[in-house]
């Protein structure tokens, strides 16, 4: 997957680039994952997430972005460590992503009988 980043076809569609939070400054590929709503070619990445788990022995990454559906796990044995992993990872030439199931929209079942 390439790295993302806006080219200047995008901005038309409403996909402009987002200002990186100082919170992410250190985390420069991290947070153009996160932040940036396109891909390097163009294509909108639809909604990003990245859910932390915790335990007593690692801090977990779970990557996940809607389009393609892709995932990203990683961890370290602290907080610092794992989102430095997550840099590094995205730094490097061929990311690790895993194919990633989307959920199914799920309706409201009706329930059977009046009530």
């Amino acid at each position: 997957m390439k790295r993302p980043s806006v080219s200047a076809g995008d901005e038309s569609k409403g996909l402009s680039r987002v200002e990186v939070p100082k919170s992410l400054l250190k985390l420069p590929h991290v947070a153009e994952l996160v932040v940036q709503p396109v891909w390097e070619g163009g294509e909108a990445k639809g909604e990003r997430a990245v859910f932390v788990f915790v335990s007593n022995a690692l801090v977990k990454l779970l990557v996940k972005i809607e389009s393609p559906p892709l995932k990203l796990l990683v961890s370290g044995r602290s907080w610092d460590e794992a989102w430095a992993a997550l840099e590094v990872i995205l730094r490097g030439e061929d990311v690790p992503w895993e194919q990633d199931t989307p959920r199914q929209t799920q309706g409201v079942k009706k329930r059977k009988g009046g009530g």
